[in-house]
Protein backbone atom coordinates (compact mmCIF):
# COMPACT_ATOMS: atom_id res chain seq x y z
CA UNK A 1 0.00 0.00 0.00
CA UNK A 2 1.26 3.38 -1.01
CA UNK A 3 -0.43 6.15 0.74
CA UNK A 4 -0.11 9.73 -0.44
CA UNK A 5 -1.71 13.56 0.73
CA UNK A 6 -2.58 15.57 -2.12
CA UNK A 7 1.01 16.85 -2.67
CA UNK A 8 2.68 14.10 -2.97
CA UNK A 9 3.62 14.90 -7.05
CA UNK A 10 6.11 17.62 -5.59
CA UNK A 11 8.14 14.57 -3.74
CA UNK A 12 11.35 14.04 -5.23
CA UNK A 13 10.03 10.78 -6.57
CA UNK A 14 6.16 10.81 -6.94
CA UNK A 15 3.95 8.64 -5.80
CA UNK A 16 2.80 7.31 -9.22
CA UNK A 17 6.23 7.03 -10.05
CA UNK A 18 7.12 4.44 -7.24
CA UNK A 19 4.19 3.08 -7.03
CA UNK A 20 4.29 1.71 -10.74
CA UNK A 21 7.54 0.16 -9.71
CA UNK A 22 5.78 -2.22 -7.18
CA UNK A 23 3.93 -4.84 -9.09
CA UNK A 24 0.57 -4.79 -8.20
CA UNK A 25 0.47 -1.82 -6.14
CA UNK A 26 -2.72 0.96 -5.94
CA UNK A 27 -1.79 4.49 -5.37
CA UNK A 28 -4.23 6.27 -3.09
CA UNK A 29 -4.65 9.71 -2.99
CA UNK A 30 -6.10 11.44 0.20
CA UNK A 31 -7.49 14.61 -0.39
CA UNK A 32 -7.09 17.79 1.40
CA UNK A 33 -3.77 15.57 3.58
CA UNK A 34 -0.09 16.16 3.88
CA UNK A 35 2.57 13.92 5.76
CA UNK A 36 -0.08 12.94 8.44
CA UNK A 37 -2.98 11.57 6.39
CA UNK A 38 -4.61 9.71 9.10
CA UNK A 39 -5.29 12.65 11.14
CA UNK A 40 -5.71 14.88 8.41
CA UNK A 41 -8.04 12.78 6.76
CA UNK A 42 -9.45 9.83 8.98
CA UNK A 43 -12.30 8.34 6.77
CA UNK A 44 -10.51 8.78 4.11
CA UNK A 45 -7.20 6.90 5.21
CA UNK A 46 -9.22 4.29 7.01
CA UNK A 47 -11.00 3.06 4.07
CA UNK A 48 -7.97 2.90 2.16
CA UNK A 49 -6.46 0.77 4.86
CA UNK A 50 -9.50 -1.50 5.47
CA UNK A 51 -9.48 -1.90 1.17
CA UNK A 52 -6.36 -2.58 1.56
CA UNK A 53 -6.74 -5.61 4.18
CA UNK A 54 -9.83 -7.06 2.41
Amino acid sequence: MWRTGEFGDRARLPPAAAAALIPSARLVVIDEAGHMAHIDQPDQWLGAVREFLS
